[in-house]
């Protein structure tokens, strides 16, 4: 069953401390409050005066990062899950990609998903840990033999992110010229007609 919530930040400022300009350039501002916000995106539809909260929302982002930096060393333990549909059986391993520019600055980062069934290890979508029922109770398994291929196969995932970054900050330094000369050449045009 969907539902609207309404959420007050109360504890904003020392839960999430993101007030990095980076951070709001990527994401945005988070509010202190959000009166309607639902996670489900159907209902978002249906309600276009409720906030959907996804990948890419800040109030999510912020709160992703604050649950790295407080739980990194328990989410290196992982954790179990179920697929109710039956569809995956096998192993999901979630990386993240960070890409770095010429500066050294961070031009982008993704959650990089990759599922291994024990005969094949291929990229998914993310967004499919949604759709799967945390097991409460699960043994404990050793999975280091297969980390090498998961993690081989989500480098693959990273470069073709970061062809994606270069193929977007082409498109607009492209812009960029293409505005900047006929910025150039109208102020031109204005400098030569006083001139006359």
């Amino acid at each position: 069953m969907a539902l609207i919530w309404a959420l007050f930040l109360a504890s904003f400022s020392a839960l999430f401390a993101t007030g990095e300009t980076d951070f709001k350039i990527r994401f945005g501002s988070i509010l202190k409050s959000y009166p309607k916000a639902t996670f489900d995106k159907d209902m978002a539809f249906s309600n276009p005066d409720a906030e959907f909260i996804s990948f890419g929302h800040p109030l999510l982002e912020a709160l992703i990062e604050w649950v790295t930096k407080t739980y990194f060393k328990g989410l290196q333990k992982g954790a179990v899950f179920k697929d109710p549909s039956g569809r995956y059986k096998g192993t999901l391993w979630l990386f993240e990609g960070e890409i770095k520019d010429g500066k050294g600055e961070i031009a982008g980062k993704r959650l990089m998903a990759v599922f291994d069934d024990g005969k094949e290890v291929k990229e998914v979508n993310p967004a499919l840990i949604w759709d799967l029922v945390p097991v409460q109770k699960s043994k404990p398994k050793s999975m280091d033999l297969r980390k090498d291929k998961a993690q081989t196969c989500s480098v693959r995932a990273v470069e073709d992110y970061k062809e994606e970054i270069l193929e977007e900050r082409k498109r607009q330094a492209d812009i960029k010229r293409k505005y900047g000369i006929k910025s150039l050449e109208y102020l031109i045009g204005e400098l030569d007609a006083e001139v006359f």
